[in-house]
């Protein structure tokens, strides 16, 4: 069995399970008492420029010894939201990758990714529909595909108010890396009350996840199976205007790659953190 193998399925694995921890993530805490804002906060149309990074650290054991990656991406994304009669419609465009740290396959796609925008529909829950855009043989913009049509925070379709607690489950496939993942998530949200952000006042919206994934596929003849479940913790932030303001979001997940026929398991562990911030 070829060694590059064995670490080719064991680094898509840990590319496509989410995030990752630096903490462990906790319960989420009562709401504290507060002003509250005149009412429900739902999505406004205006154009905003974030700054987004996120950095990855992987472990795994592959033929007894213990293999260590780090991964960091730090991209500059312009967002618009346009109201088209009852709709409101996204253009999300990557304007710049002053950082992109990944394996050796990765060189040039930075550059080659500057300029892409990806376009769909804003729902008045935050997800985002009808959404496409980039250049799938380009590996950086497919794994910014799979995460930026995750872009806005969830909210009810009403709008997000102080104390409001609500809870979804989402099941998506992933196909980034090559390795298709079906992923199961679910999501315990809650709105705390509304704090001063500089100079807005905004609607934190915190959101523990828990997860489960799983997927299969074949590599040189070989065919593989991967499991693996996760926890991730967020906290987004809604300007009272409707405005997505920034994240912080910290994850950990765990993972096992099964190939059949060989009796051989690989086990891994992920860590992830991510911000997102607003550009003034």
């Amino acid at each position: 069995m070829s060694m590059v193998f064995v670490r080719g399925i064991a680094r898509a694995a840990a590319v496509l399970a989410w995030g990752a921890c630096a903490a462990s993530p906790r319960a989420l805490p009562s709401p504290s008492p507060g002003p509250v804002a005149a009412g429900p906060v739902t999505y406004a149309p205006g154009a905003t420029q974030y700054r987004r990074a996120s950095h990855r650290h992987i472990e795994q054991q592959v033929g007894g010894q213990t293999q260590r990656t780090d991964e960091a991406l730090v991209c500059f994304v312009s967002a618009t939201l346009a109201r088209q009669g009852d709709r409101l419609t996204v253009s999300l465009t990557l304007d710049s990758v002053p950082r992109y740290q990944s394996d050796p396959s990765a060189a040039g796609a930075a550059e080659r990714a500057r300029g892409a925008t990806f376009t769909g529909e804003l729902a008045p829950n935050g997800q985002i529909t009808a959404f496409s855009g980039g250049d799938p043989s380009n590996k950086l913009l497919q794994q910014l595909a799979d995460e930026l049509a995750r872009f806005y925070p969830r909210i009810p379709p009403t709008g997000a108010e102080p104390g409001a607690r609500w809870t979804d489950t989402t099941q998506t496939t992933s196909k980034t890396g090559g390795l298709p993942l079906t992923m199961v998530a679910v999501s315990q949200h809650q709105a705390e009350a509304p704090a001063d952000s500089g100079a807005e006042r905004t609607l934190p919206i915190r959101t523990l996840t828990t997860y489960s994934f799983s997927g299969s596929g074949s590599q040189g003849g070989q065919v593989y199976l991967v499991q693996g479940e996760g926890r991730r913790h967020t906290v987004e932030r809604l300007t009272l205007g409707g405005r997505f303001f920034g994240m912080i979001a910290a994850d950990t997940s765990s993972y096992t790659i099964s190939l059949r026929g060989l009796d051989v398991s690989i086990p891994g562990r992920q860590t992830r953190a991510d911000t997102l911030s607003i550009i003034p």
